[in-house]
């Protein structure tokens, strides 16, 4: 398996600025991020004094969260071990988490879990001690669009957006853990379209994982489990972990401190503005959301008039002190708040996020000192993007490098154009008639000017007119030749659309469960693996080898004699 590295900075979708400084700025890393300093001096002190011994009481609550976040038959050996090491309570965690994604989600989602299993084995190592990795599965959310589709890439080069519901279900304030498969829908249709180019135990999991009456949150935590499951990846629901009330003490502080959370945040946003870079989301107090009993969701809104707002009803302090008195686990955090409640609710050691989450991250070591709960070291997921077997057949045949596809198409296509031996000789011949035409006007003038200088604007009109027919002339041609080249930029639309569809990183795009069927099982697998040892700040490109278990799907890429040369 081979491995080219583009620096961050290089990426034609750059790293978010505050991601770039996180690596390569160690002032603001050390300022804005305390805890990663400390920890590389001295890890096992600063572990002792993150992550004090937990109550048994908390232990206890966790461990029946996690156990409710993924169903006992399933559990494998290395999951029940890792329980088994958080309930002695001399166990810290590696988290990672995101939203939960219909057909498994992005790569992404499959990038992080990879990581923060190679990391907690790093640090397992390193400390001596227990170290296990979760996965937080956001499904508090209610973005039902982000959650409920997915693309799938077809050979010919076409994206398909594939989704769970109509976009009026998707549009719904629906939280993802109280969304369900109905008997008959959009979904069903959806798993139909993709059902043909997978193995058949693929087939089997995706079936059995996305069937009527399943929820979105279980279906999605199914496939990572047949992913990572092996390892122990431990996995977590946000909704779970809400209503064991494991994040009521954070929660009740952001909605009853607002005046010192809301300065603990701008104190952050200030400190960033210091270092020359926005802040990455603008903190709305009270930092809440409230669920109702049908699974809806509403931020809380803080009024002018003092009061507060819960979709259309109002509410004074003292009422909404009641509220939350009466159900305190039907509150849940927003974006800026929800580290601080995975923090409080499990024993972090370390975080591995992705570049957006690093920059809002940035903001917070304030708000987590004012709420008094440890922050933990903070880890940069790598970046990837896969290259299929058969698809580097297909840039091998055509002396492509695949880091070329990592452009805007409106960018990439002249290039192509440009490197043809026809286009090339038609620039040479044309620059040297430019050449040519411009000598003949200026000795025409010469003599003109000289003979009869009346004569010197229709020699200009002429050398006009004569450029504009070249002109004309040479968009015939190259017309022409884009027509006769059909065939060559086809095949290079369809890797772009693989390696960069809609000109986006593969990574951001496509289902991780799509480019596991492309790569192959075992190099899917290695990919990760390797990417999760990779220095931070680079994007690795990940040529798969051939194997037995890749799907034929983009044999159609594979050269063909047809191809201009």
């Amino acid at each position: 398996m081979s491995v080219d590295l583009v620096p961050c900075t290089e990426f034609p979708a750059p790293f978010h600025p505050i991601a770039c400084a996180f690596i390569s700025d160690p002032t603001l890393c050390a300022d804005r991020f305390p805890t990663n300093a400390r920890f590389s001096k001295a890890p096992a002190e600063t572990l002792d004094a993150l992550r004090p011994p937990p109550s048994q009481a908390s232990i206890g609550l966790l461990l029946q969260a996690l156990l409710d976040s993924t169903s006992e038959g399933e559990l494998t050996s290395a999951q029940r071990h890792h329980l088994q090491e958080l309930a002695s309570g001399s166990a810290v965690a590696v988290v990672t988490g995101q939203q939960v994604g219909f057909l498994g989600g992005p790569l992404y989602i499959a990038l992080k879990a990879a990581t923060v299993l190679t990391l907690a084995q790093r640090l397992r190592d390193l400390l001596a001690r227990p170290v296990v990795p979760i996965f937080w599965v956001e499904d508090n959310d209610s973005d039902g669009r982000e959650a409920g589709s997915t693309y799938w890439w077809h050979p010919e080069g076409a994206l398909q957006w594939l989704t769970a519901g109509s976009e009026d279900e998707l549009a719904q304030p629906l939280s993802t853990f109280a969304r369900f498969f109905p008997p008959e829908g959009i979904w069903r249709a959806a798993l139909q379209t993709i059902i043909s180019e997978l193995p058949g135990e693929l087939r089997e999991l995706l079936s059995a994982a996305y069937r009527a009456g399943n929820s979105w949150s279980r279906s999605f935590t199914a496939l990572l489990q047949w992913l990572m499951g092996h390892a122990g990846l431990l996995f977590l629901h946000a909704s779970v972990a809400r209503r064991h009330g494991l994040f009521r003490s954070v929660v009740e502080q952001a909605l009853f401190r607002i005046p010192q959370v809301d300065a603990a945040l701008h104190h952050g946003i200030a400190q960033l503005h210091g270092y020359g870079h926005r802040e990455a989301i603008a903190p709305r107090q009270p930092l809440l959301y409230f669920h109702t009993t049908e699974g809806l969701r509403y931020r809380v809104r803080s009024l002018p008039t003092g009061e507060y707002a819960i979709a259309h009803r109002r509410y004074s302090t003292r009422q909404l002190r009641e509220l939350f008195s009466q159900d305190c686990t039907a509150f849940s955090p927003s974006a800026l708040l929800r580290p601080v409640c995975q923090d409080a609710a499990l024993p972090t050691v370390a975080v591995v996020l992705g570049p957006t989450e690093v920059a809002y991250w940035a903001q917070l070591r304030e708000l987590y000192e004012e709420l008094q709960v440890p922050m933990p070291v903070v880890v940069l997921r790598p970046s990837m993007t896969l290259v299929p077997p058969q698809l580097q057949r297909l840039l091998d045949h055509e002396g492509w490098n695949a880091r070329r596809f990592l452009a805007p198409w409106q960018e990439l296509e002249p290039t192509f154009l440009q490197h043809l031996p026809a286009m090339q000789a038609l620039e040479q011949l044309d620059s040297d008639l430019q050449k040519h035409l411009q000598r003949w006007y200026e000795l025409m003038l010469h003599h003109v000017r000289n003979l009869d200088p009346t004569l010197v604007p229709s020699l200009g009109a002429t050398h006009h007119r004569i450029e504009q027919a070249l002109h004309r002339w040479e968009r015939r041609f190259r017309a022409a030749l884009r027509r006769h080249s059909e065939v060559l930029l086809r095949h290079a639309r369809r890797a772009w659309s693989l390696l960069y569809p809609n000109g986006q990183p593969q990574e951001r795009l496509l289902s991780w469960l799509q480019l596991l069927v492309l790569c192959g099982t075992e190099g899917f697998r290695e990919a990760l693996d390797q990417a999760a040892t990779l220095p931070a700040g680079f994007h690795a490109i990940f040529t798969t080898p051939t194997a037995t278990t890749a799907a034929s799907a983009v044999s159609s890429l594979s050269p063909t004699g047809s191809l201009p040369r």
